[in-house]
């Protein structure tokens, strides 16, 4: 009888012993890894959330783990954010979802298909960076697309174009407030959108958008005529809502990579707006000659193929599939 009280105790003792050197493989709901701490100025804060991951995919070094720091690795090559890598904090929080995948077929942590919890989505990035001041990767394990609501860009972990969608949806839209060059309406420009365009200005929005086209009073005026800055003049463009050609831009809006699939560059406003984005949040003084003496870093640059970033443009079979069970 004692024998057998004796093995039971062992057998007991292991298996809680085994469970608890188990459970250190694995991060839990609230777990937060810490990818990269700034070592310049205030700390711009980036949060990856995850959702449709579940335990196994949440174990340490595993599928969300992988990719979130994969993901933060392209980020900090992007240009302009290459030069600034040192002011970023980096975070990624853990949700372990009770089933894989996401979309319409699974009901996963912040919500199921198109009805998202973004306010949640917010609200535990802002618990996860600590201020309100961040900037959020929702990472969907499976499809939910890629596009920029304010400050949360959507990505889908199986995309198959990383390169353009964080170039794109999360630099362009999400840290540099970039607006879609490719988009245009109906609407004509009134006193409003003249309003409007002016007062974007002011805090370093819409920066290469004029609704003034005279080479002397387009807002970029400084750089038409500027050597170095050749391509910069007034041309067509349009913007939400409004008719292609009543608004203008400081170069082709064919020549940026916010046109629609294009990996082209950044124009030289679009890399203005950026900069002073980091800048700001930063806590550095911002000024359009410090601009000037930082840009010619980006005119030196002749090579916007882009095939340094292509080594990053990874795949990953882990990911869920997308497929309904």
């Amino acid at each position: 009888m004692y024998k057998k009280l004796l093995l039971t105790f062992m057998v007991t003792v292991f298996a809680v012993c085994a469970q608890a050197q188990g459970s250190k493989k694995y991060y839990k709901t609230g777990d937060v890894i810490k990818i990269q701490q700034h070592t310049v100025g205030n700390g711009i804060a980036i949060v990856f959330i995850g959702d449709g991951f579940d335990r196994e995919d949440c174990r340490k070094g595993g599928v969300y783990e992988d990719n979130c720091r994969k993901m933060a690795e392209l980020f900090l090559a992007m240009p302009l954010i290459r030069d600034f890598k040192n002011c970023f904090d980096i975070y990624a929080r853990v949700d372990v979802s009770p089933e894989r995948g996401v979309y319409n077929c699974v009901k996963n942590i912040y919500g199921t298909g198109g009805n998202i919890d973004w306010d949640a989505i917010r609200r535990n990035a802002t618990l996860t960076a600590g201020k309100d001041d961040r900037s959020v990767i929702f990472m969907g394990n499976g499809l939910i697309g890629g596009y920029a609501m304010g400050d949360v860009a959507a990505y889908s972990a199986n995309e198959g174009n990383k390169l353009y969608w964080m170039i794109h949806e999360f630099v362009g839209h999400i840290i540099g407030r970039m607006p879609d060059m490719y988009a245009h309406g109906d609407n004509h420009v009134d006193a409003s959108v003249k309003e409007t365009v002016d007062r974007q200005h002011l805090v370093c929005e819409l920066s290469m958008l004029d609704w003034r086209n005279h080479p002397d009073s387009v807002f970029w005026k400084e750089f038409i005529g500027r050597k170095g800055y050749e391509k910069v003049g007034v041309y067509p463009s349009g913007w939400y809502g409004i008719v292609f050609g009543e608004l203008f831009t400081c170069e082709p809006h064919t020549s940026t990579v916010m046109n629609n699939g294009s990996l082209a560059y950044f124009t030289v406003m679009e890399r203005y707006q950026l900069w002073r984005q980091i800048q700001n949040r930063a806590g550095f003084t911002a000024s359009l000659d410090g601009f000037i003496a930082y840009d010619a870093v980006n005119l030196g640059d002749k090579d916007w193929s882009f095939a340094p970033y292509k080594a990053l443009n990874w795949s990953d079979n882990r990911i869920w599939d997308g497929k309904c069970k």
